[in-house]
């Protein structure tokens, strides 16, 4: 089994030169784990694929999973892919930003949509999330700091031992604490 996993204060991103498709975080066995005050950005398929399916080969408990307090951004493809996500997964204060316009989810039962609320009302994730431009200092660069007027700038929550020092009123979301 996978527990107790933790993968925070990460930048990831899939370059225009990666052959084949490249893929973000793919949780199909994560208990009890953390994901947070990452910056993932342009990933094909998803940059957050949380998958339940019982007849996946490393499948495991995803119960206590938590995604939150990451920048997502996608260049077109959905920034999440559920497959049957299972009950006991959070998925919240994130920032979340399909620069191309395109869709926010795909999952296995409703496909996809470019709608907040509709994706907001599936699952009941990122009740406290953000849909928009998180203001990154430079995409084309790959500086992932936060521009002085990013929303994502104090909005984060506070997580023992991983947000616990902060500079503003509240962490910053994503991976870069910049004020």
């Amino acid at each position: 089994a996978c527990n107790n996993v933790t993968f925070t204060r990460n930048v990831a991103w899939s370059g225009s030169s990666v052959a084949g498709w490249a893929r973000g975080l793919i949780l199909a066995c994560a208990s009890n784990s953390l994901v947070a005050f990452n910056t993932l950005d342009g990933f094909d398929i998803s940059d957050v694929s949380i998958v339940y399916n019982a007849g996946y080969k490393y499948q495991g408990s995803l119960s206590g999973l938590k995604v939150v307090d990451n920048v997502l951004i996608s260049s077109g493809d959905p920034v999440y892919h559920l497959e049957t996500p299972p009950s006991g997964v959070t998925v919240d204060r994130n920032v979340v930003w399909n620069r191309a316009g395109g869709s926010l989810v795909w999952d296995k039962t409703h496909n996809g949509t470019t709608s907040w609320a509709t994706f907001r009302s599936w699952y009941g994730y990122e009740a406290h999330g953000l849909n928009t431009d998180p203001m990154i200092v430079s995409l084309s660069a790959r500086d992932y700091h936060l521009q002085t007027a990013s929303p994502a700038i104090n909005a984060g929550s506070v997580i023992s031992g991983v947000s616990s020092s902060y500079l503003g009123s509240a962490p910053d979301i994503g991976r870069f604490e910049n004020r």
